[in-house]
C-alpha cells in the first residue's frame, strides 16, 4: 500500500513486522515509511491489526509484511504493484489484503494478464488474496476492477452501519464478501472517520487471518 508510519504506539515496538519497499525495491525499514503522507496504508494496517495503543485492529497477533507500492507522494506503477505481489508470495504470506484496483483498458491488457498469472501463483500456493472491489458505487451498472474481479481472489465491497451497500461500493459482478465500509476510525487521523472499500478489505483479512 502507501507504507506504514511505524512509529505510532501501536506499532513502534512490534517485532513481527518485515517491511519491503516495491517502488524503490528496497527493505529499508525506512524506506517503508516515507511520512506515509496519504496515510492510506497506515490506516489499512491499523484496521487489521493494531495492538491496543489506540484500539485493537482486527488481528493484532499476526506477523505482518508491509509492503509499499507508492512513491513518497502516494504515487503507484503496475510494475511495483507486481513487484509487491510476488514478494508477498515468495515471504509465504498466508493472507494478502490489497487495497488497490485497476480498471482494464486497451492499453493495459498485459498487464493484467501478468497480475493474474501471479494470483493464480499465490492461489496455487493456498494464499489468500483479498482486494478492494472499488468506489465507484455511484454508477448504476457494474465496475469489474482487478485484482479483486479475478475468479481466485476474494472481492471485498462495502456496506454502511445499516448493512447495506455502501454508496460508494462498485456494483461488481464478483462480489465475494462486504466489511464495514463507513464512518470507520482509524490511526492516521482519527478525528476523521474514513470509508471506501480500501478499508472494509482489512477488516475481511483480519478475519480470515484469525
Amino acid at each position: 500500500d502507501s507504507g506504514l508510519n511505524f512509529n505510532l504506539d501501536d506499532f513502534k515496538d512490534n517485532t513481527g513486522i518485515t517491511f519491503y519497499n516495491a517502488f524503490d525495491d528496497s527493505e529499508n525499514k525506512n524506506d517503508c515509511l516515507d511520512s506515509d503522507i496519504t496515510g492510506h496504508g497506515t490506516d489499512c494496517t491499523a484496521i487489521l491489526c493494531a495492538k491496543g495503543a489506540s484500539f485493537y485492529g482486527v488481528a493484532p497477533a499476526i506477523s505482518l509484511i508491509v509492503i509499499k507500492i507508492t512513491n513518497q507522494e502516494g504515487g503507484r506503477t503496475i510494475p511495483a504493484f507486481k513487484r509487491g505481489l510476488s514478494k508477498a508470495i515468495d515471504e509465504g504470506a498466508d493472507v494478502i489484503s490489497i487495497s488497490f484496483s485497476l480498471a482494464q483498458t486497451p492499453s493495459n491488457g498485459d498487464d493484467i494478464n501478468q497480475i493474474h498469472e501471479l494470483v493464480k501463483k499465490a492461489y496455487d500456493r493456498n494464499i489468500t488474496i483479498v482486494a478492494s472491489a472499488g468506489d465507484a458505487g455511484t454508477l448504476l451498472f457494474p465496475i469489474n476492477l482487478f485484482p479483486a474481479s479475478f475468479p481466485e481472489c476474494l472481492s471485498i465491497g462495502g456496506i454502511n452501519m445499516n448493512r447495506k451497500r455502501s454508496n460508494s461500493s462498485c456494483r461488481s459482478d464478483f462480489l465475494d464478501l462486504m466489511g464495514p465500509g463507513e464512518n470507520i476510525t482509524s490511526l492516521f487521523n482519527p478525528a476523521f472517520p474514513i470509508k471506501g472499500t480500501s478499508f472494509s478489505t482489512p477488516f475481511v483479512a483480519g478475519v480470515i487471518a484469525l
